[in-house]
């Protein structure tokens, strides 16, 4: 009904030319993900899809293609902390935003269908990234919300000196207790 032609249930055994692997960041450097599989995880990372058919599916979806209009109110309704059946509905900046995300080992996947404003935002993952965060940035983009550039990550030397002053045994007010150590 939705015309998806790049949309599978993810098995193990199947052949699929531009499968996408999972990778995730080291101290080291990348590195690929275990083999997980996809047998027993059902609607939970069960499911390939591309950007493209999931622009089809939540316009099918949202078009009444898919369920009846009575169903899609339901789905669509917030019942327990922005939840309705199987997605959330929540605002961006004072745009309804009914979405899902997703995660596993080595991927990230969020799709959001802002329907006062026919803006359908897909983020896919195959390196663990923040999805909703990537898909909040696109948003904001889209709505001519300013965006803060991202932090540039360097690395600092610092005098080991000052890294063994913070060894020791600390005692936080809850009653915690924790241990700083240092491994050369």
């Amino acid at each position: 009904k939705a015309g998806l032609k790049n949309t599978f249930v993810n098995r193990w055994d199947s052949i699929l030319i531009h499968r996408a692997k999972g990778y995730y960041r080291t101290t080291t450097g990348w590195k690929n993900t275990s083999f997980v599989s996809m047998e027993f995880s059902y609607s939970a990372s069960g499911i390939i899809s591309t950007a493209q058919d999931l622009f089809k599916w939540s316009n099918a979806l949202f078009s009444g293609k898919i369920v009846s209009s009575a169903s899609l109110t339901k789905m669509t309704t917030p019942y327990l902390q922005h939840y309705g059946y199987g997605i959330m509905i929540d605002t961006f900046k004072h745009h309804l935003n009914i979405s899902h995300r997703g995660h596993m080992p080595g991927f990230a996947s969020y799709l959001g269908y802002f329907p006062t404003d026919s803006v359908v935002i897909v983020v896919l993952s195959n390196n663990e990234s923040n999805s909703a965060r990537i898909a909040n940035t696109l948003a904001a983009i889209v709505f001519d919300i300013s965006v803060i550039a991202p932090y540039i990550h360097t690395e600092s030397k610092i005098d080991p000196a000052i890294l063994d002053s913070y060894v020791g045994e600390y005692s936080l007010a809850s009653g915690d207790e924790f241990e700083i150590i240092k491994k050369a």
